[in-house]
């Protein structure tokens, strides 16, 4: 009921910052891997990405992490394209499905990267269930919310092995 709940008030442009308090931001440089370390309290139960627009200003998608399905995928839900104070007008890309385990309490830590065209998100502890929303050109502000805690960026961390696309570019051969 929670998460239906929370999904409405994301559709209608709310952030999470009211339902947990902190909010931390990153401005993401295109193909580096940033590693975000998200300390969970009692009261936290999701992990709610947004990816906004250079100046920070438009809500461009989101990708909410709720926990670990049985077989270690990750559960998350991924919007895009929301209309705040419209209701229905976000683009579903992926929803939850089923049961899972809510994230642990204490340290959890989520890679992203933003790739040409998209926001990519993973846990280290399972880099081929990677979560994928629209990253419009210019689009490179993210902000993590749903926490009681500020969270820590840091700079680098291992690598998505997702089949679908490669997490950094190849390279580029020189002109001979």
């Amino acid at each position: 009921m929670r998460t239906l709940l929370i999904t409405a008030l994301l559709a209608l442009g709310a952030s999470l910052e009211s339902v947990n308090g902190a909010e931390s931001t990153y401005t993401l440089v295109p193909n580096d891997i940033v590693t975000a370390s998200v300390n969970l309290g009692d009261g936290d139960r999701f992990i709610d990405i947004t990816l906004k627009d250079a100046e920070g200003k438009n809500t461009l998608s989101h990708i909410m992490v709720g926990g670990v399905y049985p077989d270690g995928t990750t559960a998350f839900t991924a919007t895009s394209r929301c209309s705040p104070g419209v209701p229905n007008t976000c683009l579903l890309h992926k929803d939850f499905r089923g049961r899972f385990q809510d994230l642990p309490k204490g340290e959890t830590k989520l890679l992203l990267q933003l790739r040409p065209g998209r926001l990519a998100v993973w846990r280290p502890e399972n880099p081929v269930s990677v979560a994928k929303v629209p990253a419009p050109e210019g689009s490179n502000i993210v902000i993590i919310s749903g926490t009681s805690q500020l969270v820590q960026f840091t700079k680098g961390g291992e690598p998505a092995m997702d089949p679908e696309e490669p997490s950094t570019p190849p390279p580029v051969e020189p002109n001979l």
